[in-house]
């Protein structure tokens, strides 16, 4: 995803919170179709999209937050 380029999953709850940006399946067919819808969303927009969202999904913005919960957390208990 981060590169740009269309993902086609089965229907799993982890990739659910990606459902703007990965194309679910949840039978043979509707994956095949994916895959198929998947080759003509290879174009710009589609990359330039899925990147941009991809930006705010790093490891440092992670702790970021994880860092304030805690911090949250601390403040709540003093």
């Amino acid at each position: 995803m981060a590169a740009g380029l269309p993902v086609v999953s089965t229907d799993i709850p982890e990739i659910r919170f990606w459902k703007d940006h990965v194309l679910m399946a949840k039978n043979r067919e509707s994956f095949l179709e994916s895959c198929e819808r998947a080759l003509k969303l290879n174009n710009e927009e589609w990359k330039k999209s899925t990147s941009l969202s991809m930006k705010e999904n790093t490891w440092e913005r992670k702790v970021e937050k994880i860092y304030r919960i805690i911090q949250k957390k601390e403040a709540n208990q003093n």
